[in-house]
């Protein structure tokens, strides 16, 4: 079934740009429509700077009980980590991570494209190593290379709404350099020290989405064949690149064991960024520039890694012994002092059943928050319904696979 994966991306993207779906024409802003272009893209920037204010009146307010973030990594690991050490960049690292930059059309707002950039390697490979080094020696992430264009992805539902959209932050060239220096002495540390969960499957190399899927379908069977019940909680996150607080994600980074030099560095490259909203084709309409005050840009090389810090300790909250109730209580107590919050209406229960097994009807629910229980769900491009039988995934396939003939 991941054959088809691939084959298929083509034809929608395809799809995608001949219908020019992300042209946004208009948008609803406090039950007023407005069709002003530049007004349309002040509005969408104001917006993306201000989802983690407008989840968090969301977000459900604990009781006092919950343990603060830094308790929570004291219960999961016996004590913080060795100090991160590293190397200066080298012309081999450099080139290496300039040859390996997908050649793209698209540029930040210095309209320098990575193909001007590998053309241009021999004559300016120099410099960059130079300025590479004096960031890892001062701390200090260099002031023009943080500001980021951003490009509204439309996902579903009403295009007027701006909530429907996703910000897509188109960066410096030679940011991605910086970004991929810094990223592979904080990915060396994190694996020297296997500080991160080895249920964490995301952004990760030589583990991937299909291993995840495979130790989920490989638990529920086997649980089958032991005659155990299966129940399972699909989570979906309010806009979590956006909600990421910069303050706890550095004070986990110390707990980690970045310190230093390189803990000033992504101090440095966290603070002081700016963004601007950009629409139409060529980008010709562009609101003001506005200093970004939380989250992690989404087309970043760092937001991945920074994710997967902010969420590691999560994973040690559950394991498949674990009751589906207590479970539940316990991740959303671990989501309130992390500032990130359950969507409820993304979030599915879906309890797992075979020939012999006996159905319930369990109602899960937090705070008066309820849970929708579903017979299947949505997993990593999967389609899993409650008795493992792939009829509802084989459909959605057929599905699109008659479109992308219809569409040849």
């Amino acid at each position: 079934m991941v054959v088809f994966k691939r084959d298929f991306t083509v034809h929608v993207t395809l799809l995608n740009k001949l219908t020019n779906k992300d042209n946004i024409t208009s948008l609803r802003i406090k039950d007023q429509v407005i069709h002003n272009k530049i007004t349309i893209a002040n509005e969408l920037n104001n917006y993306f700077l201000n989802i983690a204010g407008s989840v968090s009146n969301k977000r459900i307010n604990g009781k006092g009980e919950e343990a603060s973030p830094l308790q929570n990594l004291l219960k999961c690991f016996n004590q913080p980590f060795k100090h991160i050490s590293w190397p200066y960049t080298s012309a081999k690292e450099i080139n290496k991570i300039i040859d390996t930059l997908k050649d793209k059309n698209s540029s930040g707002y210095d309209e320098i494209t990575t193909k001007i950039l590998k053309i241009s390697k021999p004559f300016i490979i120099s410099p960059i190593i130079n300025i590479c080094n004096k960031m890892l020696a001062q701390g200090i992430f260099p002031e023009r290379l943080k500001f980021s264009l951003i490009k509204p992805i439309y996902k579903s539902g009403d295009k007027s709404s701006p909530s429907n959209y996703r910000p897509i932050s188109l960066l410096h060239v030679f940011s991605k350099i910086f970004e991929k220096v810094i990223y592979q002495r904080l990915f060396d540390h994190l694996n020297n020290n296997t500080i991160l969960n080895e249920h964490q499957y995301g952004f990760r190399s030589n583990v991937s989405t299909e291993s995840a899927s495979f130790v989920l379908l490989n638990e529920i069977l086997t649980a089958f064949n032991n005659k155990q019940m299966v129940e399972g909680i699909f989570c979906d996150l309010h806009k979590a690149f956006n909600c990421i607080n910069h303050a706890l994600l550095l004070e986990k980074l110390k707990f980690y064991g970045v310190l230093g030099r390189l803990y000033n560095l992504v101090k440095s490259y966290l603070g002081g960024r700016y963004q601007k909203v950009t629409l139409g084709p060529s980008s010709s309409i562009e609101s003001t520039w506005d200093e970004i005050k939380q989250e992690v840009p989404q087309g970043s090389i760092l937001g991945p890694i920074f994710l997967l810090i902010y969420i590691n300790d999560l994973p040690y909250l559950a394991n498949f012994e674990t009751k589906i109730r207590k479970l539940f209580e316990d991740i959303n107590k671990w989501f309130q002092p992390n500032q990130l919050t359950l969507n409820y209406n993304k979030t599915n229960y879906l309890q797992f059943t075979n020939k012999n097994s006996s159905d319930y009807n369990l109602k899960l629910h937090y705070q008066g928050n309820e849970v929708k229980s579903t017979l299947n769900t949505k997993f990593l491009g999967l389609i899993i319904d409650d008795c493992v039988s792939w009829k509802a995934h084989i459909d959605q396939i057929a599905s699109k696979l008659n479109t992308a003939c219809f569409a040849i």
